[in-house]
Protein backbone atom coordinates (compact mmCIF):
# COMPACT_ATOMS: atom_id res chain seq x y z
CA UNK A 1 0.00 0.00 0.00
CA UNK A 2 0.96 3.48 -1.10
CA UNK A 3 -0.69 6.98 -0.58
CA UNK A 4 -1.83 6.50 -4.35
CA UNK A 5 -2.19 2.52 -4.54
CA UNK A 6 -3.49 -0.58 -2.80
CA UNK A 7 -2.57 -4.00 -3.84
CA UNK A 8 -4.24 -6.88 -1.54
CA UNK A 9 -4.98 -9.80 -0.88
CA UNK A 10 -8.11 -10.97 0.94
CA UNK A 11 -9.89 -14.45 2.29
CA UNK A 12 -13.61 -15.04 2.46
CA UNK A 13 -15.07 -17.86 4.64
CA UNK A 14 -18.84 -18.77 3.63
CA UNK A 15 -21.14 -21.34 4.78
CA UNK A 16 -19.15 -22.94 7.92
CA UNK A 17 -16.12 -23.58 6.04
CA UNK A 18 -17.81 -24.73 3.12
CA UNK A 19 -16.77 -22.46 0.46
CA UNK A 20 -13.24 -20.75 0.81
CA UNK A 21 -13.00 -17.80 -1.61
CA UNK A 22 -9.55 -17.89 -0.83
CA UNK A 23 -5.61 -18.85 -1.89
CA UNK A 24 -2.78 -19.57 0.05
CA UNK A 25 -0.01 -18.10 -1.78
CA UNK A 26 0.68 -14.90 -1.62
CA UNK A 27 -1.12 -14.25 -4.54
CA UNK A 28 -2.63 -10.34 -5.10
CA UNK A 29 -6.33 -10.20 -6.23
CA UNK A 30 -6.96 -6.91 -5.32
CA UNK A 31 -5.93 -3.77 -6.76
CA UNK A 32 -7.23 -0.38 -5.93
CA UNK A 33 -6.04 3.88 -6.10
CA UNK A 34 -6.71 6.33 -3.62
CA UNK A 35 -9.66 8.84 -4.50
CA UNK A 36 -8.57 12.42 -2.69
CA UNK A 37 -12.56 13.19 -2.60
CA UNK A 38 -14.11 10.46 -0.59
CA UNK A 39 -10.53 9.72 1.35
CA UNK A 40 -10.28 5.74 0.20
CA UNK A 41 -9.30 3.46 -2.18
CA UNK A 42 -11.57 2.37 -4.95
CA UNK A 43 -10.47 -0.11 -7.71
CA UNK A 44 -11.05 -3.99 -8.80
CA UNK A 45 -11.35 -7.24 -7.29
CA UNK A 46 -11.47 -10.35 -8.36
CA UNK A 47 -12.87 -13.81 -6.52
CA UNK A 48 -10.07 -16.90 -6.95
CA UNK A 49 -12.97 -18.60 -8.05
CA UNK A 50 -12.37 -16.87 -11.33
CA UNK A 51 -15.17 -14.94 -12.01
CA UNK A 52 -15.26 -11.39 -13.82
CA UNK A 53 -13.95 -8.40 -12.07
CA UNK A 54 -16.05 -6.43 -9.35
CA UNK A 55 -15.55 -3.07 -7.81
CA UNK A 56 -14.28 -2.27 -4.36
CA UNK A 57 -14.41 0.61 -2.19
CA UNK A 58 -12.30 0.47 0.87
CA UNK A 59 -11.33 3.18 3.81
CA UNK A 60 -8.57 2.83 6.27
CA UNK A 61 -8.69 4.82 9.09
CA UNK A 62 -6.57 4.04 12.64
CA UNK A 63 -8.26 1.57 14.13
CA UNK A 64 -10.34 -0.23 11.33
CA UNK A 65 -10.75 -1.27 7.55
CA UNK A 66 -14.62 -0.37 5.96
CA UNK A 67 -14.58 -2.83 2.82
CA UNK A 68 -17.99 -2.12 0.72
CA UNK A 69 -18.64 -3.78 -2.65
CA UNK A 70 -19.55 -1.07 -5.54
CA UNK A 71 -20.15 -3.72 -7.85
CA UNK A 72 -20.52 -7.31 -7.84
CA UNK A 73 -18.47 -9.61 -10.12
CA UNK A 74 -19.87 -11.68 -12.55
CA UNK A 75 -19.83 -15.30 -11.56
CA UNK A 76 -19.05 -17.12 -8.32
CA UNK A 77 -17.77 -14.96 -5.41
CA UNK A 78 -17.94 -15.01 -1.19
CA UNK A 79 -16.38 -11.90 0.09
CA UNK A 80 -18.87 -10.16 1.80
CA UNK A 81 -20.67 -7.07 0.56
CA UNK A 82 -19.78 -5.02 3.57
CA UNK A 83 -17.75 -5.46 6.27
CA UNK A 84 -15.71 -3.81 8.71
CA UNK A 85 -12.23 -5.15 9.86
CA UNK A 86 -10.74 -3.75 13.34
CA UNK A 87 -7.60 -4.07 14.53
CA UNK A 88 -6.56 -6.64 16.83
CA UNK A 89 -5.48 -4.01 19.82
CA UNK A 90 -8.48 -2.53 19.52
CA UNK A 91 -10.35 -5.40 20.17
CA UNK A 92 -11.24 -6.71 23.82
CA UNK A 93 -8.64 -9.31 24.69
CA UNK A 94 -9.98 -13.00 25.63
CA UNK A 95 -9.48 -13.82 29.11
CA UNK A 96 -6.94 -16.44 29.10
CA UNK A 97 -9.18 -19.18 30.07
CA UNK A 98 -11.42 -18.51 26.31
CA UNK A 99 -8.49 -19.29 24.64
CA UNK A 100 -8.36 -23.02 23.34
CA UNK A 101 -5.77 -25.04 21.99
CA UNK A 102 -6.98 -27.66 19.96
CA UNK A 103 -3.76 -29.67 19.64
CA UNK A 104 -3.65 -33.08 21.32
CA UNK A 105 -1.53 -33.61 23.76
CA UNK A 106 1.13 -36.70 23.40
CA UNK A 107 1.06 -39.29 23.57
CA UNK A 108 -1.48 -40.77 21.05
CA UNK A 109 -2.22 -44.21 20.95
CA UNK A 110 -4.69 -45.01 18.01
CA UNK A 111 -5.95 -47.93 19.51
CA UNK A 112 -7.14 -46.07 23.09
CA UNK A 113 -9.01 -43.01 20.20
CA UNK A 114 -10.88 -46.15 18.78
CA UNK A 115 -12.10 -47.37 22.21
CA UNK A 116 -12.96 -43.81 23.20
CA UNK A 117 -14.32 -42.88 20.05
CA UNK A 118 -15.39 -45.64 17.76
CA UNK A 119 -16.05 -48.40 19.99
CA UNK A 120 -17.60 -46.94 22.66
CA UNK A 121 -18.47 -43.23 20.93
CA UNK A 122 -18.51 -41.47 24.51
CA UNK A 123 -19.04 -37.92 25.22
CA UNK A 124 -15.71 -37.62 26.00
CA UNK A 125 -14.47 -38.42 21.87
CA UNK A 126 -14.25 -34.33 21.06
CA UNK A 127 -12.86 -33.56 24.43
CA UNK A 128 -10.00 -36.01 24.77
CA UNK A 129 -9.69 -36.39 20.52
CA UNK A 130 -10.45 -32.39 18.66
CA UNK A 131 -10.61 -32.71 15.54
CA UNK A 132 -10.10 -29.45 13.19
CA UNK A 133 -13.08 -27.31 12.47
CA UNK A 134 -13.99 -27.26 8.84
CA UNK A 135 -12.19 -24.12 7.89
CA UNK A 136 -9.15 -25.68 9.41
CA UNK A 137 -9.78 -28.85 8.12
CA UNK A 138 -10.21 -27.26 4.61
CA UNK A 139 -6.99 -25.07 4.92
CA UNK A 140 -5.36 -28.66 5.26
CA UNK A 141 -6.52 -30.20 2.41
CA UNK A 142 -5.59 -27.24 0.35
CA UNK A 143 -2.12 -27.35 1.12
CA UNK A 144 -1.94 -31.28 0.45
CA UNK A 145 -3.59 -31.35 -2.39
CA UNK A 146 -6.37 -33.99 -1.89
CA UNK A 147 -8.56 -34.37 -4.74
CA UNK A 148 -10.64 -37.52 -3.92
CA UNK A 149 -10.86 -39.43 -1.00
CA UNK A 150 -10.70 -37.45 1.43
CA UNK A 151 -9.71 -38.10 5.20
CA UNK A 152 -12.79 -38.74 7.53
CA UNK A 153 -10.62 -36.23 10.14
CA UNK A 154 -7.49 -34.27 10.69
CA UNK A 155 -6.18 -33.97 13.85
CA UNK A 156 -3.41 -31.61 15.16
CA UNK A 157 -0.58 -33.09 17.36
CA UNK A 158 0.87 -30.58 19.71
CA UNK A 159 4.77 -30.86 19.46
CA UNK A 160 7.17 -30.92 22.34
CA UNK A 161 8.96 -27.70 21.08
CA UNK A 162 7.27 -24.79 19.95
CA UNK A 163 8.95 -24.17 16.35
CA UNK A 164 7.08 -23.78 13.15
CA UNK A 165 6.22 -26.94 12.24
CA UNK A 166 2.36 -28.05 12.09
CA UNK A 167 1.86 -31.97 12.53
CA UNK A 168 -1.44 -33.67 11.42
CA UNK A 169 -2.71 -37.49 11.65
CA UNK A 170 -4.99 -37.93 8.77
CA UNK A 171 -7.65 -40.23 9.38
CA UNK A 172 -9.21 -41.84 6.30
CA UNK A 173 -12.16 -44.42 6.39
CA UNK A 174 -13.79 -46.76 4.10
CA UNK A 175 -13.90 -50.60 3.08
CA UNK A 176 -10.13 -50.18 4.45
CA UNK A 177 -8.81 -47.65 6.97
CA UNK A 178 -5.71 -45.80 6.80
CA UNK A 179 -3.84 -43.05 9.04
CA UNK A 180 -0.93 -40.82 7.71
CA UNK A 181 0.78 -38.49 9.60
CA UNK A 182 1.90 -34.99 7.50
CA UNK A 183 4.29 -32.30 8.56
CA UNK A 184 3.73 -28.60 7.15
CA UNK A 185 5.86 -25.45 7.14
CA UNK A 186 4.44 -22.32 5.49
CA UNK A 187 2.34 -23.82 4.11
CA UNK A 188 4.31 -26.46 2.00
CA UNK A 189 4.34 -30.53 2.57
CA UNK A 190 7.96 -31.19 4.67
CA UNK A 191 6.93 -35.17 5.06
CA UNK A 192 4.44 -37.38 4.81
CA UNK A 193 4.17 -40.89 6.02
CA UNK A 194 1.54 -43.26 6.22
CA UNK A 195 1.66 -45.26 10.15
CA UNK A 196 -1.73 -47.10 10.06
CA UNK A 197 -3.47 -49.81 7.53
CA UNK A 198 -6.54 -52.06 8.37
CA UNK A 199 -8.32 -54.30 6.10
CA UNK A 200 -11.22 -56.68 7.72
CA UNK A 201 -9.77 -59.36 4.81
CA UNK A 202 -6.45 -59.79 6.47
CA UNK A 203 -5.09 -61.26 9.78
CA UNK A 204 -3.23 -58.66 10.92
CA UNK A 205 -3.46 -54.14 10.80
CA UNK A 206 -1.33 -51.79 11.43
CA UNK A 207 -1.55 -49.58 14.51
CA UNK A 208 0.27 -47.01 16.27
CA UNK A 209 1.38 -44.84 19.03
CA UNK A 210 2.99 -40.96 18.77
CA UNK A 211 4.98 -40.66 21.92
CA UNK A 212 5.77 -37.47 23.78
CA UNK A 213 9.69 -37.64 22.41
CA UNK A 214 8.10 -37.36 19.14
CA UNK A 215 8.76 -41.33 18.13
CA UNK A 216 6.14 -43.20 16.42
CA UNK A 217 5.68 -47.10 17.07
CA UNK A 218 3.89 -49.11 14.36
CA UNK A 219 2.89 -51.88 15.41
CA UNK A 220 0.99 -55.50 13.69
CA UNK A 221 -1.82 -56.44 15.61
CA UNK A 222 -3.70 -59.59 15.27
CA UNK A 223 -7.46 -59.01 14.37
CA UNK A 224 -8.13 -62.56 15.98
CA UNK A 225 -6.65 -62.26 19.76
CA UNK A 226 -5.19 -58.57 19.77
CA UNK A 227 -1.37 -60.04 20.52
CA UNK A 228 0.51 -56.96 19.06
CA UNK A 229 4.04 -56.73 17.92
CA UNK A 230 6.48 -54.34 17.10
CA UNK A 231 7.34 -53.46 13.61
CA UNK A 232 8.63 -50.06 12.62
CA UNK A 233 9.85 -46.95 14.14
CA UNK A 234 9.96 -43.31 12.80
CA UNK A 235 10.92 -39.97 14.26
CA UNK A 236 9.74 -35.81 13.47
CA UNK A 237 12.48 -34.47 13.69
CA UNK A 238 13.09 -30.81 14.40
CA UNK A 239 12.56 -29.55 11.02
CA UNK A 240 10.05 -31.49 10.05
CA UNK A 241 11.28 -34.41 8.33
CA UNK A 242 9.79 -37.74 9.54
CA UNK A 243 12.81 -40.46 9.88
CA UNK A 244 12.93 -44.23 9.99
CA UNK A 245 15.19 -45.39 12.88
Amino acid sequence: MTQDSLFAQYCAVYNNGQKLDCDFEENINIKAAFNKSQEAYIGNFQSFFNSGKGTCFIKINDNALIWTILKIPNGEYYAPNKCILKKEDSLPIKKEKELVDNRINLPFDYEKYKQVCIQSNTTDCQKKYPSLNKTEYNKVIKIIDIKEGAPESIFSIKPISQGNISIYLLNFEGDSSSQEIVTINNNKIISRQSIGYAMPEEDTYDSFVINPDMTIDIYKISFDNLNKKKSEKYKILANGTISKI
